[in-house]
């Protein structure tokens, strides 16, 4: 059997960097697919991973190599995981083999990162493909997709080393979701079962949507979030003072989540616009309370050139470049694209939609 499914990108719409510490945040996911093809044994003897021109293999016993390519890591932590929860009863008794898998298509430019969450759409492509090829082609529906995005989640944090994994959660759900993770404390199991998982889905009001626009400069979400999570450990220059700074400012960026979540229950517009901005205002805050290089150039360009136009826009995820997000009315569309132009930005060609992981094609 030979399965293509694929999963979407998303963005950051508010509550980043608070999710670090057990916040809320809201994600949007879009049109843009990351899509993976899985064929081979029923129960793999070998595995096979590719994606553009990296390549690995090993033995299904043995592991991932310690050697394996950056750029499969995600893939390759999903696939073993993957494996793992689906092992069927009767596994002595499948033919064995190889199992190919291969990331077929990615999610940013050719000659640029857009910051569209690609490690969470491969973990979440990945995850969905190897349940599919072993349950006969079927996507986990239901409560079992549910399990499945918690398993998401906790895969993204381990190849990360750390992070949320809210968005690989979007990944597997898709659509625009405000989303709460408990995650056991230290010592404790790291398990689907030990996961507790919020995910509620939401609407902007109809007179409002999202837009996107790429910097056109690369950035890495990692050593920004390590950053953060030292000095709310204490480990700043202010030591004890900054972990204390750092929790009140979790806390004002939880209070913002909330009240988008809440403006969008009840379709009122001013206050779905003031929440987003006092997100973006948090933002500026962080990167003087924690000395993280989160407004780059580019995102304090999109960001004014908005505000010159009367749209409110902000960084989508850890900043540094990639991404800024916009809620803009349907007016004022036009303009603001042009104005990014002229600005030397990527206006993105993206819809906001309501699909998660989706099979593509069974054969």
């Amino acid at each position: 059997m030979a399965l293509r499914v694929s999963a979407p990108g998303k963005l950051f719409v508010v509550g980043e960097y608070g999710v670090l510490l057990g916040g809320p945040a809201v994600v949007a996911t879009v049109d843009r697919r990351l899509v993976c093809r899985i064929q081979g044994s029923c129960w793999p003897a070998r595995l096979e991973l590719r994606s553009a021109e990296l390549a690995a293999s090993w033995e299904t016993s043995s592991g991932p190599p310690d050697e394996l390519p950056q750029g499969l890591r995600f893939a390759a932590e999903a696939l073993r995981s993957g494996l793992a929860a689906a092992r069927p009863a009767q596994e002595d008794r499948l033919p064995e083999g190889v199992l190919q898998v291969e990331i077929e298509q990615g999610l940013d430019g050719r000659d640029s990162k857009l910051g569209l969450g690609g490690s969470s759409a491969v973990v979440a492509a990945v995850l969905a493909a190897v349940q599919a090829h072993l349950d006969g082609g079927a996507l986990a529906v239901g409560e079992d997709r549910r399990a499945l995005a918690v398993r998401a989640m906790l895969v993204h944090r381990k190849a990360q080393g750390g992070g949320s994994g809210v968005d690989a959660v979007a990944a597997v759900l898709g659509g625009t979701i405000f989303v709460r993770a408990s995650l056991p404390g230290p010592g404790e199991p790291d398990d689907v079962e030990s996961v507790i998982v919020s995910a509620i889905p939401l609407r902007l009001p109809e007179s409002l949507k999202f837009y996107a626009v790429a910097t056109k400069r690369a950035a890495s979400s990692g050593p920004r979030a390590d950053r953060f999570i030292a000095v709310a450990q204490g480990q700043g220059p202010l030591g004890a003072a900054g972990a204390k700074l750092l929790r009140d400012w979790s806390s004002a960026i939880e209070a913002c989540v909330m009240e988008f979540r809440d403006a969008c229950h009840q379709g009122e517009s001013p206050s779905v616009l003031a929440a987003f901005g006092r997100a973006g205002r948090l933002l500026t805050v962080l990167e003087r309370l924690a000395g993280l290089p989160i407004q780059s150039a580019g995102l304090r360009r999109a960001c004014a050139i908005a505000a010159g136009l009367g749209v409110v826009a902000k960084p989508s995820g850890a900043g540094g470049g990639d991404c800024a997000i916009a809620i803009v009315q349907q007016h004022q569309v036009q303009g603001l694209c042009q104005a990014w132009r002229e600005g030397g930005l990527e206006p993105l060609d993206l819809r906001f939609g309501d699909e998660g992981i989706r099979l593509e094609e069974a054969a």
